[in-house]
């Protein structure tokens, strides 16, 4: 595995993408990262960790695993920086509200009021509400690669990865759960290419 060509790749498919361009590292991978790469934050930096199974891809799955995981990281570096500051503003919102509950619960439980019951239940509203705005800004962001992807590398790289993820297995546990919930589904996803690019 050379680095510093994949390095140079990534930056080449930035600039067609017209996104930042992540660092890219070598990093061993989960067997269900089929494409072997995966895609992390640090700070307000996205990196691509590449795993030894991207060895083993074609030339053009490589060339469209990597398109794919540079577009997100785009949308990723975005997201930590000035681009939504109405998530984060929400975030903060459902934080303040989920630390205020929590701390009323467990006031009135210790003091034996019956509204403890109340706080609690804006306990676990937040919850859903932090869980659900997650999950959605996940789907918005996939729908978005998906459609710059297919923009600007054309609509066989998607079909490709579309069939090399269809083939491969989920993440177990918790990961593997909210990828059911907060993955669409790959009919939805070329539903939503197939109305936007027609």
């Amino acid at each position: 595995m050379d680095l510093d060509e994949i390095g140079r790749r990534s930056e080449e498919l930035a600039a067609r993408l017209g996104v930042p361009s992540p660092d890219v590292e070598s990093g061993s991978l989960p067997e269900w990262c089929l494409n072997g790469l995966r895609l992390h934050r640090r700070k307000r930096q996205a990196v691509v960790v590449v795993g030894a199974t991207f060895d083993g891809l074609s030339a053009a799955e490589q060339e469209g695993a990597l398109a794919y995981v540079v577009a997100a990281a785009g949308f990723v570096v975005a997201a930590a920086g000035r681009d939504n500051t109405g998530l984060k503003r929400v975030s903060r919102i459902l934080g303040f509200v989920l630390g205020a509950a929590l701390s009323l619960t467990i006031v009135l439980g210790a003091m034996g009021s019956s509204a403890a019951l109340a706080s609690a239940s804006v306990m676990v509203l937040s919850v859903f509400a932090f869980v659900a705005m997650i999950v959605a800004w996940t789907r918005r962001m996939i729908y978005r690669t998906d459609h710059l992807v297919t923009e600007v590398m054309g609509r066989p790289v998607m079909d490709m990865l579309f069939a090399r993820e269809h083939r491969g297995p989920r993440p177990p546990g918790l990961r593997g759960l909210y990828s059911r919930v907060a993955v669409p589904s790959d009919r939805q996803r070329l539903e939503r290419l197939n109305a936007v690019l027609h």
